[in-house]
């Protein structure tokens, strides 16, 4: 995702890229609470009655990471500034 002509979020979709902690699609929920522990907030999903959002802020707030899940597992996950990985929709 761009905004404003620089890199605001990365997306991954697939099993094989992880976060530097380990986490990667295809995870369960519960791989990312122990990963992640209290620093990891769960949120509905807005589409998915069945998904969560699993949010997670760097230390200096700026960036972070969100995993979306479908029944307990993750199926994909973005990362970049904080504000856009709050976005719900991304770009097509």
């Amino acid at each position: 995702m761009i905004e404003d002509r620089h890199l605001a979020r990365i997306h991954v979709d697939a099993p094989g890229t992880a976060t530097v902690d380990g986490v990667q699609v295809g995870d369960s929920e519960h791989r990312a609470l122990q990963v992640y522990g209290s620093n990891l907030e769960v949120e509905e999903h807005k589409y998915n009655p069945e998904g969560h959002y699993l949010t997670i802020r760097s230390k200096d707030g700026r960036h972070g990471i969100r995993f979306e899940t479908d029944k307990g597992k993750i199926e994909t996950f973005y990362a970049g500034t904080f504000e856009a990985v709050q976005y719900v929709e991304g770009c097509q």
